[in-house]
């Protein structure tokens, strides 16, 4: 792997950019110069070519067919001291903010590496200057005091030191397994609040995707699958790259939750185990359990279907070989259950039931409808629903709030009263009822229980 996964865990800082305002002339120069020294420095390094392109496409747009990049040493090109001019470029007006992002770019983990870059940007400044760029840079990296003049990239800044503590926080890991057909990519897309895995039965992987979680929006996704993606489309994030023989795939994001502690997340989504088709899915996901390094799983069931053979074998593997203060069972797709047809209290008595016979003397059972808890999610965020979403989403909303489907009552006082606490209100109130009585908002709280806040 060409780069430091930790950066994974990074967000640009582009939405608010100084260098956004000047004109398309300006900012060829710009990306000239931080295109030098990715050159000079990271040529082979996925991130940080990957990261100049997203550069590139933020503040050129349709105009990116207009970028040349000129191979001229900036030494030669500049006229001395700080406030040079490389041709038009501005140096001396976004010095600072010409640093942040080349250290982003190049050398965001890598401070040894930083200390080269500063130094060669030394190397065009007059002496005068020095000092000033080595307290920036002990800002940057070791929260030394700050220095003045940083107005004009406020913004830059405060992102550069939201990733540093987001990387610096102990990461929470959460390994998600099932088997077929329980709705375990909706949960995770409904955790994370954005379409990352796929739904679909018939579009299983044979491959592990660690999921992670950015400190804050940056509208970028990332995925490493053969090569690194730092502007992943939907489709790049559903389609698995049939030329990587590694089975792993990385992603990243930031979360949409509503309970949000300060660790790193990361969540394993594993192929489901009795797939009838790819045998070889279910080894691939207990290698996993018995290997990986987590700190919870997540055992979803499917409530239409709770108790088959498949299920109860499966379980007693995770029974034998994983701790048991690490299992949260989540009773997943009661939207589907019919009143008093089906009963929601007997389907967790029974899922109960069945756990004490296998070992398990008091269970973490969490009753979900996670498609419901999807939705509410997408309006939360203004995400538009397609024609049979909103007519589904209108007849869930009255669906639920019918007592028999107040799914927070099967959960502890405490946890409802955590849960209610910890979460940061919609001002729709119904948007806020919804994901109370769905079960997503307690599933979170306890899952999220032993996070650091």
């Amino acid at each position: 792997m060409e780069f430091d996964i930790n950066l994974m865990f990074v967000s640009h800082f582009l939405k608010d950019h100084p260098i956004i305002e000047e004109s398309i002339k300006y900012k060829i120069k710009y990306l000239n110069a931080l295109e030098y020294f990715v050159n000079k420095y990271s040529a082979k390094n996925k991130f940080s070519v990957s990261a100049l392109d997203n550069y590139k496409n933020v503040f050129l747009g349709v105009s990116k067919d207009s970028y040349t990049y000129r191979t001229q040493e900036l030494k030669k090109m500049s006229k001395g001291v700080m406030g040079l001019k490389i041709k038009g470029f501005k140096f001396f007006t976004y010095r600072y903010a010409f640093i942040c992002d080349c250290l982003f770019i190049n050398a965001m983990m890598e401070p040894n590496k930083a200390t080269s870059i500063i130094n060669d940007i030394k190397f065009m400044c007059h002496k005068r200057h020095h000092r000033n760029l080595d307290r920036f840079f002990n800002y940057l990296y070791n929260d030394e005091e700050s220095i003045q003049d940083l107005d004009k990239i406020k913004y830059q800044v405060k992102c550069w030191k939201i990733n540093q503590r987001h990387i610096r926080q102990k990461q929470m890991t959460i390994l998600t397994t099932a088997t077929m057909s329980a709705g375990k990519s909706t949960l995770i897309n409904t955790l994370v609040g954005k379409t990352v895995n796929r739904t679909m039965n018939d579009a299983c992987t044979s491959k592990l995707h660690f999921v992670y979680n950015k400190p804050f929006e940056d509208g970028f996704n990332y995925k490493f699958d053969y090569d690194l993606n730092l502007n992943a489309g939907k489709k790049d994030l559903l389609t698995d790259d049939i030329d990587s023989k590694d089975n792993r795939i990385f992603a990243s994001t930031y979360f949409r939750q509503l309970i949000k502690g300060s660790s790193r997340l990361c969540i394993i989504d594993t192929p489901g185990v009795n797939s009838s088709q790819n045998y070889d899915h279910a080894q691939i996901t207990k290698e996993s359990i018995l290997n990986e390094n987590y700190d919870k799983i997540v055992y979803i069931v499917n409530a239409e279907n709770a108790g088959t053979d498949d299920d109860l074998k499966y379980l007693q593997f995770i029974y034998e070989n994983v701790d048991k203060k690490k299992l949260i069972f989540v009773l997943n797709k009661l939207d589907r259950f019919r009143v008093p047809e089906d009963s929601i209290e007997e389907s967790i008595n029974n899922l109960k039931k069945d756990l004490n016979k296998i070992g398990w003397e008091n269970p973490i059972i969490c009753p979900v409808s996670s498609y419901v808890g999807g939705l509410a999610k997408k309006k939360m965020y203004g995400i538009d629903l397609n024609e049979d979403e909103e007519d589904e989403y209108k007849f869930l909303q009255m669906k639920f709030k019918k007592d028999e489907y107040n799914l927070s009552k099967f959960y502890s006082e405490d946890t409802l009263n955590k849960a209610i606490k910890n979460y940061s209100k919609h001002e729709n109130y119904q948007i806020n009822d919804l994901l109370v009585k769905c079960g997503v908002l307690c599933l979170e709280q306890i899952v999220m229980e032993g996070a650091e806040y």
